[in-house]
């Protein structure tokens, strides 16, 4: 891997898919840069076209952001199928967990 990233806003967004993005935004108090206000309605509007009403009540979203980046590229040991859990201590200082 060579970046972590985290939650921006760890509870989420709870969006209606059925109003404006920037709308609803500024109601939360929340900022986000232009491009991902876009992409945030670009998707919401895909998305409500392929699902329909499937999509038409409140969603939440989970938006991501950069962390850190890993110059050293740190990998598992071993490949599994399997969830794999590491201390971030362990990502940051090791190249294999």
């Amino acid at each position: 891997m060579s970046r972590l990233y985290r939650l921006q806003f760890p509870d989420g967004l709870l969006l209606d898919p059925n109003k404006g993005v920037a709308t609803q935004l500024n109601k939360l108090g929340v900022v986000l840069p232009g491009s991902a206000q876009i992409r945030l309605a670009r998707y919401m509007n895909k998305t409500k076209a392929a699902l329909g009403a499937e999509f038409n009540k409140p969603q939440l979203f989970y938006l991501l952001e950069e962390y850190v980046e890993l110059p050293h590229k740190p990998k598992p040991l071993k490949n599994r199928m399997s969830q794999m859990y590491f201390s971030l201590a362990d990502v940051l200082r090791l190249r294999q967990i």
